[in-house]
C-alpha cells in the first residue's frame, strides 16, 4: 500500500496520491506536491510603536458672551413702588369719594329742588335748627329768591369735609358763590344746616 500523500497547495490538507481535488478545500491538487506547503503566516498586528508623549491638547471652551444683565431687581422695585403708589391713590380716591359723596349728593339734591322751585322737598332736606330758623317751605322760598337765586344755573365748584360736616360750594355764570353746609344728624343722614350766598 502506498502511504505517500500529496498536500494541497491551497490549504495544506493531506490528500492521497491519485486525488485530483483536495478533499478539504476542493482545489485541484497538483501532482508531485509531496510536502505540505509552508504554513501560512497568520496576520499579526505590528508591534506597538513607542508612544511619545504629546503635549497636552489645550481644550478651548467657547462660551457665549453673557447677555447684558437685566436690571430686574431695580425694575421690580420701581414697578412695585409705582404699583403701590397707584393703588394708594386709588384707595384714597375711593375713600375720599365715599367720604364726601353722600354729602355731595345731599347738597346736589337740595340745589336741584331749589332750581325746580320744589321748596317743600328742599325744606325736608334741611336740619331741624335750619327748619326752625326758616319756619316753613315758604320761608325757604323767600330766603332763596330774596338772594337772587332764581333763573340762574349753578354748578358745584368745590367740597370740603371735616368729620361729620361738609361745605359744598356752587358757582353760577356770574361767579357768584353759594355755600351749602351739611352735617350728619342723629339718623346718620346728611342734612342742610346752613345756606350762605357770597356777594
Amino acid at each position: 500500500m502506498d502511504n505517500r500523500q500529496v498536500f494541497c497547495q491551497q490549504c495544506g490538507a493531506a490528500n492521497s496520491v491519485g486525488a485530483r481535488y483536495c478533499h478539504s478545500c476542493g482545489r485541484e491538487v497538483i501532482a508531485g506536491a509531496g510536502a505540505p506547503p509552508p504554513p501560512q503566516q497568520m496576520y499579526a498586528p505590528p508591534p506597538p510603536q513607542q508612544m511619545y508623549a504629546q503635549p497636552p491638547v489645550q481644550q478651548v471652551i467657547v462660551q457665549q458672551a453673557p447677555a447684558p444683565r437685566k436690571r430686574s431687581g431695580a425694575c421690580a422695585w420701581i414697578a412695585g413702588i409705582t404699583l403701590l403708589l397707584v393703588l394708594c391713590c386709588g384707595v384714597s380716591a375711593y375713600f375720599f369719594y365715599q367720604y364726601t359723596n353722600p354729602a355731595q349728593v345731599a347738597s346736589e339734591n337740595f340745589l336741584s329742588n331749589l332750581q325746580t322751585q320744589n321748596y317743600a322737598q328742599a325744606y325736608d332736606l334741611c336740619g331741624a335748627d335750619l327748619q326752625k330758623e326758616l319756619g316753613s317751605p315758604d320761608g325757604l322760598k323767600k330766603f332763596i329768591e330774596g338772594n337772587g337765586f332764581a333763573n340762574q344755573t349753578w354748578s358745584r365748584s368745590g367740597i370740603s369735609r371735616v368729620n361729620n360736616a361738609a361745605d359744598v360750594t356752587f358757582t353760577n355764570e356770574s361767579s357768584r358763590k353759594l355755600t351749602v353746609t351739611l352735617a350728619l344728624d342723629n339718623t346718620n343722614a346728611w342734612k342742610v344746616v346752613g345756606i350762605k350766598f357770597d356777594p
